[in-house]
């Protein structure tokens, strides 16, 4: 099955050029690219590009578009190029002209010859483009052509004097896949759509909005990403400036000597005024797309079972789920075979039935999701004059839907969504991806709460979902580092994809375990890992629920030197921001250097050795970051020690799983 083009017919002439303010341009004429160039330099080796579609259902050919106009599969394209000093951005609707349900991959390819450049992954992988294999970094997502969707929203490729990247812009998100095709020497962008006629706001349509541009090579996917964020700024803003650690549902108040531990963002409402008192953030919870509705352990586990207790619950209006009951009625996702879909779970705060909801708030239903979590009644309650204490904004929880449906089939929810339909990868039906609907919630419930002057804070987040950060304002996610009696740290990578997409934001990080299990030896190297990547560390429960961290003196007291070790020194690197392009190397590859804050403020240097063994190493520092071009001495901050400067860099020793935090001391 193709998942991109095959090589487009011969160059036509008569296109128009496209041109930054930075070098880089195309040639482009009615969805055909002609040639890209940077600097002059033409790089696509006289190959075409352009906008071309495959059928999925029909497994068909690749067909180009011409003048916007793909005749063999009856589709339409209205693409429009504009020119920015710093990006080329397409805005572009691929329409149907059958009238019938409709699977198709829509894909843009960048024509370029790039044998020996790399392919970056993230911020710390990159491989060597050889031969003809494709080269992405994707995740599963069980729909679309492939099953996958990119991990990252950007794809870039750099050689030895130019770097190019096509990024999706995350405000138009959608089944999508980038990547390079050796093979085909095409850098690309694909797109899994579903078309139906019931989608109002674009019938037998979707719509895509992304971006190509240039980069200086020398940092790689690095570079690529600090650009990224230079062209779509308000995905990035840091509105939590103040930051320090996450508190999950207990009472900060009910913490011995709580001042020790740094404490700044409280899942749950539970003591509001305190927490104004004491510079504590407080926030209200809410879980999009699912409903838990317990069960009597007699109750069979079946869906007819589960319809009965919900018809039931509906019709009681004294029930206390009465309004979920009734909500579910209407925004209930449906599976492949039109039923309503349910997963039964046995958890410490439900054992019963979870079912999957569609979170969109524009679903003609009351109550609608918006409805149930977002009226203006809730707000008035909860941030108006007669609220008990000042609420700082709203917590969303598993907000990438851990125990919910994968895709929605209910075709009357087709007329409301704003965001395109993809289609099952087996059987090519259409359907709403459930990351899509938490989008379209996320977006609209963030903005509100950013319009009112509040902040927005999730847990599960990011994971496979790039496109949900932008709104956000606090991340983190609950993590077990030590799963029976094992310890076992988050990769590298998985860390590198919280760090890279929650940018200069507070990252939080929860540790769910035993903590009888988890002793300071443990908590240690959690907080060294953490502090490499500027994450605040703190504490939950084994189970997320039962017997928490913070309600056990024994627990708190016994770590309680290591938070006030460690805390402060995070939170003054985490609140530099973090820096995608680190202007300084090991010259060890097996030592890793991180850059919070960037002259002429104060900046940092993160450096961790993640393996079992002693490494020493030179730190170097590329004289462009300062405006002197000198630095002389670094002060490990955590010891005191002071690190001199010779012509060759700075020495250091580096101990298994240790992170140096080494601060520029004024000449």
């Amino acid at each position: 099955m193709p998942v991109l083009a095959k090589e487009t017919g011969p160059l036509k002439s008569g296109g128009m050029a496209y041109k930054t303010r930075d070098g880089l341009e195309l040639i482009y004429r009615g969805g055909q690219v002609q040639a890209v160039k940077v600097d002059g330099r033409e790089l696509s080796g006289g190959r075409a590009g352009g906008f071309m579609a495959w059928d999925a259902a029909a497994q068909s050919d690749v067909w180009a578009f011409e003048n916007g106009v793909c005749s063999k599969l009856n589709l339409e394209l209205d693409a429009k190029v504009t020119a920015q000093a710093d990006c080329l951005a397409f805005d572009g609707t691929i329409r149907d002209k059958t009238g019938k349900d409709r699977a198709v991959t829509l894909m843009f390819a960048l024509p370029v010859e790039a044998d020996g450049w790399r392919w970056g992954d993230d911020i710390r992988r990159e491989r060597v483009i050889t031969g003809k294999a494709e080269y992405a970094n994707t995740v599963r997502v069980g729909c679309g052509a492939t099953g996958a969707i990119s991990l990252y929203p950007v794809g870039a490729i750099s050689g030895e004097k130019h770097g190019l990247a096509v990024a999706l812009d995350m405000g138009r998100p959608a089944i999508y896949r980038l990547g390079y095709h050796a093979g085909l020497k095409q850098l690309f962008i694909a797109y899994d759509f579903g078309l139906v006629a019931e989608t109002k706001q674009f019938p037998s349509a979707a719509q895509f909005r992304f971006v190509i541009y240039r980069f200086e090579p020398d940092w790689g996917f690095r570079a690529a990403w600090d650009k990224l964020t230079k062209i779509f700024p308000d995905y990035f803003v840091v509105r939590s400036k103040e930051q320090g650690i996450w508190m999950p549902f207990t009472d900060v108040s009910t913490v011995q000597g709580w001042e020790d531990f740094g404490f700044k963002y409280h899942e749950g409402n539970n003591n509001v005024q305190f927490d104004d008192a004491h510079n504590i953030l407080s926030f209200r919870y809410t879980e999009p797309m699912t409903w838990w509705m317990p069960m009597k352990p007699e109750t069979p586990r079946t869906l007819e079972a589960a319809l009965k207790l919900r018809d039931e619950l509906a019709a009681d209006a004294k029930a206390s789920q009465h309004r979920y009951a009734r909500a579910h009625l209407g925004i209930a996702m449906f599976d492949e075979d039109n039923r309503p879909a349910v997963q039964f779970q046995e958890t410490p705060w439900c054992r019963g039935a979870v079912w999957s909801l569609n979170p969109n708030p524009f679903l003609q239903w009351e109550p609608n999701f918006g409805a149930l979590h977002w009226s203006d009644a809730i707000k008035e309650k909860l941030y108006g004059p007669s609220a008990r204490g000042q609420l700082d904004g709203e917590y969303l929880d598993s907000l990438e839907g851990y125990v919910t449906a994968n895709l929605n089939y209910r075709r009357e929810h087709f007329a409301a969504t704003t965001v395109p339909l993809t289609f099952a990868t087996d059987t090519c039906r259409p359907a709403l991806f459930k990351g899509l609907a938490v989008y379209e919630f996320t977006r609209w419930f963030c903005d509100d709460v950013h319009r009112m002057g509040k902040l927005t804070f999730a847990n599960g987040v990011p994971y496979r979902f790039s496109f949900l950060c932008p709104w956000l304002d606090v991340m983190g996610t609950e993590t077990d580092w030590n799963p029976g009696g094992r310890y076992r740290p988050s990769s590298d990578a998985q860390m590198c994809l919280w760090r890279t997409l929650s940018m200069g934001k507070p990252y939080l990080l929860l540790m769910n375990t035993r903590y009888d299990d988890f002793g300071p030896a443990l908590v240690e190297k959690y907080f060294q890992r953490s502090l490499f990547f500027g994450f605040y560390p703190s504490m939950f429960s084994h189970n997320s629920s039962e017997a928490p961290y913070w309600g056990n003196p024994k627990w708190y007291n016994r770590d309680r030197p290591l938070f006030k070790k460690y805390i402060p020194v995070v939170k003054r690197i985490a609140e530099a921001g973090w820096q995608p392009v680190t202007s300084a190397r090991c010259d060890n590859p097996a030592v890793l250097v991180e850059r919070f804050g960037a002259p002429p403020g104060p900046f940092y240097f993160t450096v961790y050795n993640p393996t079992q063994q002693s490494q020493k190493g030179t730190l170097l520092i590329e004289k462009n970051l300062t405006a002197t071009g000198r630095i002389t001495a670094l002060r490990e901050l955590l010891s005191g020690r002071v690190v001199s400067g010779a012509t060759g860099g700075f020495p250091l020793q580096v101990e298994p799983e240790q992170t140096l935090v080494l601060a520029v001391v004024a000449p």
